[in-house]
């Protein structure tokens, strides 16, 4: 299940983690993912990783939910960091990222779905939905020193923030539960 997000919209981890949790065989549609979240509520600033790990909890019974910080002195050692935690499954993702057109930094959340040789195969509710076919519908490269969306010409790409570490969701099903499937690069 794939909720894209607007441009102008600060959404991406409702619609993240309903990718997410689509990944993990439980759909969640654009108004559950803002219901769940309680965006309508006054003041609504975005979700914290405490409310990203507690929708999925909820929407996937039996799963378990903790956050791993990845700190990186670099885009490569960034990338080889992200290698080592890999382990097939998909993994929620919260950065501070540049969006490199505008030259501004806020945190984002995608989804990583795989590795491939020189990239990591993301899901990011800015782009366009993924390919048929296609597991993820962009990829974060080493460019010019950053580890960045792979359409640098595009008025949505953006890099991770070094300074500020990478937090991946480390989930796994508890005793008796169904195991989610393994995603295919």
């Amino acid at each position: 299940m794939f909720v894209r997000q607007g441009p102008r919209s600060n959404y991406c981890a409702p619609y993240a983690t309903a990718a997410f949790v689509g990944l993990l065989g439980q759909p969640m549609g654009r108004a559950e993912a803002l219901r769940t979240f309680r965006t309508r509520r006054a003041g609504w600033r975005g979700a914290s990783r405490a409310d990203i790990a507690r929708v999925v909890c909820e929407a996937c019974p039996g799963v378990r939910a903790s956050w791993q910080h990845v700190h990186a002195a670099s885009a490569g050692d960034l990338l080889g960091r992200l290698r080592e935690a890999w382990d097939g499954r998909p993994l929620l993702a919260t950065a501070s990222c540049l969006l490199l057109r505008h030259q501004v930094t806020d945190r984002h959340t995608f989804v990583i779905v795989a590795l491939a040789d020189e990239a990591v195969k993301i899901i990011d509710p800015l782009f366009r939905p993924p390919a048929a076919g296609q597991c993820g519908n962009m990829e974060l490269r080493l460019v010019d020193g950053r580890a960045q969306t792979s359409n640098p010409s595009s008025r949505l790409a953006w890099a991770i923030d070094l300074g500020q570490p990478l937090c991946l969701m480390r989930w796994s099903t508890q005793a008796g539960a169904e195991p989610a499937p393994a995603v295919r690069s």
